[in-house]
């Protein structure tokens, strides 16, 4: 599965993943209308030449190995610069006009729509972001022309890792708030609130949601850890900071430890190692695309490991 956690199961759904570690398939049992028969539902993801989620499609085969659905493409994806600037879900709405500061999304539009047309431009919504550190501090939802506000309240976030954040994941299910932001919400100004267990390398395992409306959700998370970096937590004796951090084109490495480094590796969030260097403390990033990086530093026989943010210069 590559050096990293990927997500295995969330509830009932299945994650699988090609030889290039990415999502392709998502897959869960069902009904089936009609005839009320059970079957497995299945979502097939497909990517550009940039290794960018291009389109989703679905189909329902029965458990006796029939298609009782045939493929569909029901959402797809646009991209400026490696961002995303448009969410098309086939007859229903698309989400447009993204604007982003570096890595992270401000605003984007909300329109109802029948194929590529806007069925009533009266009903388009707007939501607008704040960040605080990272993460999205102030969420802003509201209809452009009647000023109707559908949301407008302040998250809370713990230190932990968000596994949604800028994940094919969280582009399927259009959670774009989780998409956006590095840790977890555990509370907002409007009262709803979320429990969270996490496992030793702080991902979260179960999460309790009450949105304090009456309405609740429990969600069970597995991942596939094998052969993960992450799988042996850093030292928490020795010290490892980036400077600085947020980095453009350079970073400096600082430790505690007593000992020169040997050599450091970068690695993306899909385990690839995208930089390697040698007996240097100051190590060149701009060719990294803007994002999350894991940086791995060798000390003779102790190895640290700590994440960085890379932006545009």
């Amino acid at each position: 599965m590559g050096q990293y956690c990927y997500f295995d199961s969330i509830n009932d759904k299945k994650y699988h993943y090609n030889q290039n570690d990415k999502l392709e398939l998502i897959s869960f049992k069902g009904i089936w209308f009609p005839p009320y028969d059970t079957v497995i539902h299945y979502e097939k993801l497909h990517y550009n030449n940039d290794s960018l989620l291009e389109s989703v499609e679905s189909y329902a085969i029965s458990l006796d190995g029939d298609t009782v659905a045939p493929p569909i493409a029901y959402r797809s994806y646009e991209y400026e610069n490696g961002l995303l600037s448009k969410i098309n879900w086939y007859n229903e709405v698309f989400y447009d006009d993204f604007i982003w500061d570096d890595i992270k999304l401000m605003e984007y539009k909300y329109y109802y729509t029948w194929g590529d047309t806007i069925i009533d431009s009266s009903q388009t919504r707007i939501l607008q972001f704040t960040y605080l550190n990272y993460n999205i501090h102030h969420f802003l939802y509201y209809e452009i022309a009647s000023g109707e506000i559908y949301a407008d309240y302040f998250k809370n976030y713990d230190t932990k890792i968000n596994p949604y954040y800028q994940s094919e994941v969280s582009l399927v299910d259009g959670d774009l708030l989780d998409y956006s932001c590095i840790n977890n919400w555990i509370s907002t100004s409007s009262g709803m609130y979320r429990t969270i267990t996490y496992n030793s390398q702080n991902f979260p395992l179960y999460i309790y949601t009450d949105a304090n409306n009456g309405n609740f959700s429990y969600d069970t998370i597995n991942y596939n850890c094998t052969n993960s970096i992450l799988q042996n937590p850093p030292i928490k004796e020795f010290e490892l900071e980036f400077i600085p951090n947020p980095a453009t084109d350079y970073f400096i490495i600082k430790s505690n430890i007593n000992h020169n480094i040997n050599e450091v590796k970068i690695f993306n969030l899909n385990g690839l190692v995208l930089v390697n260097e040698y007996d240097s403390e100051k190590i060149n990033v701009k060719d990294l695309k803007p994002g999350i990086y894991l940086v791995e530093c060798r000390f003779g026989e102790i190895t640290l490991r700590k994440k960085i943010i890379i932006y545009t210069s």
